[in-house]
């Protein structure tokens, strides 16, 4: 690659604007807090969105619409009127936690709030970013998938950072999982450029039926990182067992897993399982061309 091709390469994959999803969860606030790290370490931007969800307060106008109180288990009527002032107070709120993280980060931060779909507004407002963070069980994250928001972010194409309850930052640990494909090239230059802006540390996991293949997809991740400052570990995921994923997120908590994009999610069901047994946060790295 020729030092020209490296400069693009740098600023296609520079990120200087960060969008963090801000809603009243405390998912969100872990979403918060690691674009607040992302943001000091890329030397980035924040820019944070609260969406007042039309759904609900079209849900409001019901005639048959109730509150139901939390652990009292009481239900009282709901209107249009409250559910308005409710929302604007959790949008006050998120401005508020926004602003005193970013101010004594020393990050510099711009606050939205929009009315509309939460899809579709996030998705409008990725047009001005680099990176989204989510928080994983926020917008629409169950207990049994990571939720139709969080899949329609991912197939937009900039990086989106899915954040468990713990949070997730880039000193902890930093995985990338490379199954050779081109999404996966991505997913491991943006885990090398996050890497390198803080430890250089880097494990690379290999999912392999055989030793032959866990050494071209080795020999191809060795390439790609050639000739940046990073520690890189490797550790093969055989294939033909199940529960070797699932046993390596556990050994690694509270870190940060990088993919290529949702498709490894839609192909390995068992990958999907995996995180939402641990407090791994998921960043996706865009589909598509090969980038660089």
């Amino acid at each position: 690659m020729s030092q020209e091709e490296v400069s693009q390469h740098d600023t296609m994959l520079a990120i200087r604007r960060i969008m963090v999803a801000l809603d009243a969860s405390a998912s969100s606030l872990a979403a918060l807090e690691a674009a607040v790290d992302l943001a000091v370490r890329m030397e980035a931007e924040l820019l944070g969105v609260f969406v007042e969800d039309a759904g609900l307060l079209r849900a409001a106008e019901s005639p048959y619409a109730r509150e139901l109180s939390y652990p009292s288990g009481r239900s009282a009527p709901v209107s249009r009127t409250s559910v308005e002032r409710t929302l604007r107070s959790q949008a006050e709120t998120a401005r508020t936690a926004l602003a005193g993280a970013a101010e004594k980060a020393q990050v510099r931060w711009t606050f939205r709030s929009v009315r509309g779909e939460v899809s579709s507004e996030l998705l409008a407002a990725a047009d001005e970013v680099d990176l989204i963070a989510i928080g994983r069980t926020g917008w629409a994250f169950g207990t049994v998938g990571l939720g139709s928001t969080a899949l329609e972010l991912a197939g937009c194409a900039i990086p989106v950072l899915l954040l468990s309850n713990g949070g997730a930052t880039p000193e902890r640990a930093l995985l990338v999982y490379n199954d050779g494909s081109i999404a996966a090239r991505h997913a491991m230059q943006l885990a090398a450029r996050i890497a390198s802006a803080d430890s250089g540390d880097l494990t690379v996991l290999l999912p392999a039926t055989g030793h032959q293949q866990a050494e071209e997809l080795r020999s191809q991740a060795e390439r790609l990182f050639a000739g940046q400052k990073l520690n890189v570990r490797y550790r093969i995921i055989p294939m033909d067992d199940p529960a070797a994923l699932r046993r390596v997120l556990r050994e690694t908590p509270n870190s940060m897993l990088v993919l290529g994009g949702k498709q490894p999610l839609q192909e390995l069901p068992s990958l999907e399982e995996a995180l939402r047994e641990s407090s791994i946060s998921l960043l996706l790295a865009r589909d598509g061309e090969e980038a660089g």
